[in-house]
């Protein structure tokens, strides 16, 4: 049986590796910009996850608030990286 808090954890290491990797390609390619916003999405993301699991240790609801204001940031910051993607010459298209 699947439970809730075994579903976190996975949401918890899942952003982990993907900020993980996505630190690894802003280390290798220094210009890609969009990578250093997709790399910080993932690590707010884990602690977004992360608050929310403190759920299961109170009767508040303050956990869950705190955590998707958090995880509401961090779809911020993976949309500034495509933002930033789009409009960057890493696109492939040809600057205007």
């Amino acid at each position: 049986m699947l439970s809730v808090p075994t579903l976190w954890t996975a949401y918890v290491v899942n952003f982990l590796a993907l900020g993980l990797v996505w630190a690894y390609v802003a280390r290798s390619y220094p210009k890609f910009e969009a990578a250093r916003f997709w790399t910080g999405s993932a690590f707010v993301a884990a602690g977004g996850a992360a608050l929310a699991m403190l759920r299961m240790f109170t009767d508040s609801l303050l956990p869950l608030l705190v955590a998707s204001i958090v995880l509401i940031f961090a779809v911020c910051l993976g949309a500034m990286g495509v933002n930033g993607f789009m409009t960057s010459r890493y696109r492939g298209a040809e600057p205007h």
